[in-house]
Parts: C-alpha cells; sequence; structure tokens
C-alpha cells in the first residue's frame, strides 16, 4: 500500500541532500505534487502531511477536486501543467494560481482576457520551452523565449515568473547534462531582465538529482509521491 507520508518524507530528504551536494539552498526549491487521475483523499493526505503545491493536467478533473479541497483549505496552491485548449483557457483562468505551459502569444492573450473578466490577482505563467527541440512536443524553441517575455509582460492579468521544460532522455550523459544546463542559461537570461522572473520548472520523479544540479526551483513530482498514475 502507498504511504503519502513517507513517500513525502523520502522526496524531501531527497531534495536537501542533493542540494547539499550541490551547494544549493533547499528552501528556494519549491515541490508542486503532480495529483493528475489522484482522487480526493490522496490530494487530503498529502495536505496533512503539509504539502499545498498541487499540478493539474486535465481541467475537468482538476476543477471537481480544486472547489472540493477550497471547502476546507485554502491555502492550497493549483499548477496548470498540461496542455492548453483553446476551449479551456477561461476555466484554467478561473481556477489555477500558475500555468506552466504558455507557448504562444494568443493563448497568454486569452488568459489575460479571462482573467480580467473574473477581476482575480494576476495568474503566474511559464514559458513553455521545448528545450530538445521535439517534434512531438510542445513548447517554443528556446531562440523565441525573450520574444515571447517581452509579449506577456504587456498583459497586465498575467505575472511572468520563469520558463518551464521537459528536457528528452538522451543516453550519453553529456548531451543530456547539456539541455538542463541550456535550459538554466536562459533562465538567468530572463531573470536579468525581468524582476519577477524566480522560477525554473524543471524535473520530475526520474531527473530531480540533473533538475537541481542544473538550478532548477520548482519540482513537478507525482509517481515518487502517489504512486503509480490512476486510470
Amino acid at each position: 500500500m502507498i504511504s503519502i507520508q513517507k513517500n513525502l518524507q523520502t522526496i524531501r530528504k531527497t531534495i536537501i541532500n542533493i542540494s547539499k551536494y550541490y551547494h544549493r539552498d533547499y528552501k528556494k526549491i519549491k515541490l508542486v505534487a503532480v495529483s493528475k487521475t489522484k482522487n480526493i483523499f490522496d490530494i487530503q493526505n498529502a495536505i496533512n502531511n503539509k504539502q499545498y503545491l498541487f499540478g493539474e493536467n486535465y481541467v475537468q478533473e482538476a476543477i471537481k477536486k480544486i472547489e472540493i479541497i477550497k471547502k476546507t483549505n485554502k491555502n492550497c496552491e493549483w499548477h496548470f501543467i498540461g496542455s492548453i485548449q483553446k476551449n479551456k483557457i477561461k476555466l484554467i483562468a478561473k481556477y489555477f494560481d500558475w500555468c506552466h505551459t504558455v507557448n504562444k502569444i494568443n493563448t497568454a492573450e486569452l488568459l489575460n482576457k479571462h482573467r480580467s473578466n473574473i477581476s482575480f490577482s494576476p495568474i503566474n505563467v511559464l514559458i513553455q520551452v521545448n528545450i530538445s527541440e521535439e517534434k512531438t512536443k510542445f513548447g517554443i524553441k528556446k531562440e523565441e523565449i525573450f520574444y515571447l517575455a517581452k509579449a506577456i509582460k504587456k498583459l497586465p492579468q498575467l505575472c511572468l515568473r520563469g520558463l518551464m521544460a521537459i528536457p528528452a532522455k538522451n543516453e550519453n550523459y553529456e548531451d543530456q547534462c547539456l539541455l538542463y544546463q541550456t535550459l538554466n542559461i536562459y533562465f538567468l537570461k530572463l531573470k536579468k531582465i525581468y524582476n519577477t522572473v524566480d522560477t525554473l520548472s524543471l524535473g520530475m520523479s526520474k531527473d530531480i538529482n540533473l533538475a537541481i544540479k542544473y538550478g532548477s526551483t520548482l519540482l513537478r513530482i507525482g509517481t515518487s509521491i502517489f504512486g503509480s498514475r490512476n486510470n
């Protein structure tokens, strides 16, 4: 039986140990528990163990959870980490605190429009980068980061916080490291330009070490906390 409490303890210790090894401050690395396909009981279990940041991929599924959880716990922070469908942007703007997957100006403009109509505080957004330039993956090319960032900064209901990426697995360790390092370089450049930029969303259950080594400030962990995905 999965013990969410023990899994969270293990992940937190892992983050601390890796951070110390690379001379980083573990307190500056956030943990988002990816709760897609997981039920309210599992999420509440995580909350009881002081986990308040959650990542969801599917809007309709997430809304049901968010509405229930908010009745008893208003401290949770909800991160949308899935692919953005145009007909779901209004709901993302309404229910989520963060959106990790902005990769088009049109998407950013629609998020801004719908967030404005709801009169919420700005939604935190990350630019999704296809750092490995995979044809089957979403995200912009690294060369387009600053163009999109400039457009986002003009939208008052969006707060640009940084970059997000899922580097492709590479059998060559040096080539793999280069992907992470390159993303970090672009993140640091962006950070110098905009004072709101402070987040590099990088790293999941299987690449925590490399992510922390190359500057991740936000890890998206699902399987190592909740176990394998439910159907």
